[in-house]
């Protein structure tokens, strides 16, 4: 292989490594606090690890208890663009809690509302074809009297289950809990998590809460919908730029004759 054309394909894996490295971690997400008292808005950051980001939208429930009902039109995306025609709506029975605010992950968790029965939260004009749900729930804050807590989490017909940590609601610690449920109150899941992820949704989302059992009720903190990049740039990348600097080459080779 000749000087010139090893220098080709250095630059075509350099393109590749760039353009695909670079598509894969573009990736953007809407993020919604469901709010108490403690607030996200724009400049608070917070997430699992991978979609730790700031641009928080955050779901006001503003009486103690009570049945809850609301919506967000065209939100905020963690690049600070609007989401235009994407619409959110929730309603579920309960009161909302509040804890102490530290760090910016403590702050998301610090609010959150606690579900009686279930509650249903609906997503609908995603601008993502397939999206991830990162969904976060608060450590107990009735201490070891109600140990355990915990519940269902259903996104799209992906189901998982978690118990709760019981923390008195100070957040800890990202822990995912990858349990497909269902949930037991006599058997409850171990190890013990402050979240779930489900992945490979597309088209509206339709997530739901279910609490355990009485006294066992979710403290639902907020959710992430995470882009997943389309994989057309990466393979443009692999198979579209090595031939087209190929092709280059052999004009120059040819017009030096």
């Amino acid at each position: 292989m000749s000087a010139a054309i090893k220098r080709t394909w250095g630059v075509a894996l350099a393109v590749i490594i760039t353009v695909g490295w670079g598509s894969a971690g573009s990736a953007t997400m809407i993020s919604f606090n469901a709010t108490g008292g403690s607030t996200m808005g724009t400049s608070h950051t917070a997430g699992a690890p991978g979609v730790n980001v700031a641009n928080w939208n955050d779901m006001a429930a503003s009486t103690w208890a009570g049945t809850y009902s609301g919506s967000i039109d065209d939100p905020l995306v963690s690049d600070g663009s609007t989401a235009t025609g994407t619409n959110l709506s929730w309603s579920f029975n309960g009161h909302n809690g509040v804890g102490a605010a530290g760090s910016d992950d403590a702050r998301m968790y610090a609010s959150a509302w606690d579900v009686w029965g279930s509650a249903t939260i609906t997503v609908t004009d995603i601008p993502y074809s397939v999206y991830n749900v990162h969904v976060y729930v608060q450590d107990s804050a009735l201490g070891a009297t109600h140990d355990p807590r915990g519940g269902g989490i259903a996104a799209n017909g992906v189901n998982r289950a978690l118990n709760m940590f019981n923390n008195s609601g100070e957040f800890v610690q990202y822990f995912e809990s990858t349990d497909l449920g269902p949930y037991s109150a006599t058997s409850p899941i171990s190890p013990k998590a402050s979240y779930v992820r489900m992945s490979g949704l597309n088209g509206t989302l339709t997530l739901t809460l279910s609490e355990g059992a009485p006294q066992h009720r979710l403290r639902f903190a907020g959710f992430q919908i995470e882009e997943v990049p389309e994989p057309g740039t990466f393979l443009l990348a692999v198979f579209g730029i090595p031939p087209l600097l190929l092709v280059r080459l052999r004009r120059r080779v040819r017009d030096r004759r």
